[in-house]
């Protein structure tokens, strides 16, 4: 898997690994975490009446945390949006700054042109 690199390239490919299962890991407890709160409020629906309240408590809990992380979650959708429309709007004036580097190089062109033309004789021919 790390044939071909250098000790700094196997270190950075070894951390991209653990990066990359805690990503999973955390998608995985995301997961659980809803499933849970679902069974919870599913088994509310049937459980005996000494369980109800204790039950309330833990599915306000884990609602309180969904709560917060589909907040956090929206937060970085706006973020993330944001983020986007700033960099289509360096694209945009990168673009309009690469289009006045060529249009100048364009007429400073044209400029070393004219001083040919006026030297040289034009055959039309």
């Amino acid at each position: 898997m790390y044939k071909n690199l250098g000790k700094m390239g196997i270190n950075i490919a070894k951390d991209d690994k653990v990066i990359e299962e805690t990503l999973e890991n955390v998608l995985l407890k995301e997961k659980q975490l809803l499933a849970n709160y679902q069974h919870l409020k599913d088994f509310r629906e049937k459980a005996p009446e000494e369980f109800i309240s204790s039950l309330d408590t833990e599915i306000e809990k884990k609602e309180l945390l969904l709560k917060y992380k589909m907040q956090s979650k929206e937060e970085q959708c706006k973020s993330l949006s944001k983020l986007l429309e700033y960099i289509n709007t360096l694209e945009k004036k990168n673009k309009q700054l690469e289009c006045q580097k060529i249009s100048n190089k364009l007429d400073s062109l044209e400029e070393e042109l004219e001083i040919y033309r006026r030297i040289l004789p034009i055959n039309l021919n």
